[in-house]
């Protein structure tokens, strides 16, 4: 401080502090942001094709609005990619890497009917009921070259659980390795989700959708 007064008699007594924000930036860029705390429930993306755009804007502005009346008529948490145009695939590896259970997408036939798409991605802690009615509790995913396994763990109901030997009792649970198509719905509060997506949600069912899923939370 003495470097920035002119004063020989005065002393400014003073101390100092400083955050490592090096090294909190060089984890989430290893990390790619992942398990760092997001909590997002909805991506709305877009998924347009047009070659006319003049501004090469896509469909951002669509998306901002969609985000706005979300965050403002439902208690979920909404989030964009923040690019003008971002490809699909990458609004998809985006949602996947923190874990974003739901997608919106848009595109121009749905602008113009006012629909929207969703897409109910598979997240770790997810309940879901296999087409043999088996329950399961996803514990890890695993990406193949031929696509997403889902590592599971058996959820015992209360009637499998009231006619379980006692011996078998105390036995650990194997685990599971599933594949999208062995899996019928997802289970939440005992409600089914059917996956993997719903096309052409009329835009005004929107938010009475998420106002369900938000109670479901």
């Amino acid at each position: 401080v003495a470097r920035f007064v002119s004063s020989d008699k005065q002393h400014f007594p003073c101390v100092g502090s400083s955050l490592g924000f090096e090294r909190i930036f060089s984890y989430l860029k290893n990390t790619k942001g992942v398990n760092v705390g997001v909590q997002t429930d909805v991506l709305v993306c877009e998924a347009t094709t047009k070659s006319d755009d003049a501004h090469g804007e896509g469909l951002y502005g669509e998306r901002l609005r969609l985000l706005q009346e979300l965050r403002d008529h439902t208690s979920m948490n909404v989030e964009i990619v923040s690019k003008l145009k971002p490809s699909f695939r990458d609004q998809i590896e985006y949602a996947e890497q923190r874990e974003i259970k739901w997608m919106i997408i848009l595109g121009d036939t749905e602008i113009e009917n006012s629909t929207v798409n969703l897409r109910r991605l598979f997240c770790v802690g997810d309940v879901v009921l296999t087409k043999d009615k088996k329950q399961g509790r996803i514990e890890e995913i695993i990406t193949t070259a031929k696509g997403a396994q889902f590592k599971c763990v058996a959820v015992q109901t209360q009637e499998q659980d009231a006619s379980k030997n006692k011996k078998q009792a105390g036995k650990k649970q194997k685990d599971w390795i599933l594949n999208k198509k062995q899996i019928r719905c997802i289970l939440q509060n005992n409600v089914e989700i059917t996956l993997p997506q719903i096309e052409g949600l009329p835009r005004k069912e929107l938010i009475p959708f998420f106002i369900k899923v938000g109670q479901m939370k």
